[in-house]
């Protein structure tokens, strides 16, 4: 896959699959565009540093990194 359209088909595929959780996303949580930005390396050194730490923490998020990971040209 090679537009960004189909990395939002596959992120929300991905959202549509994974179990509902009661408390929902988290403030923290990253929507596809910042990930775009932190995976293209458009993010202060901060800005990279919280999206990492909130990855090691979350596993919705992670997921919709994975799956963002495997429609990166």
């Amino acid at each position: 896959m090679s537009s960004q359209s189909d990395h939002d088909r596959a992120l929300e595929r991905l959202l549509r699959t994974m179990p509902d959780d009661p408390a929902g996303p988290t403030p923290a949580c990253i929507d596809a565009e910042r990930l775009a930005a932190w995976s293209e390396g458009g993010l202060t050194p901060v800005e990279r540093n919280a999206i990492d730490a909130h990855l090691a923490s979350c596993a919705r998020c992670l997921a919709m990194l994975a799956v963002f990971s495997e429609t990166d040209d």
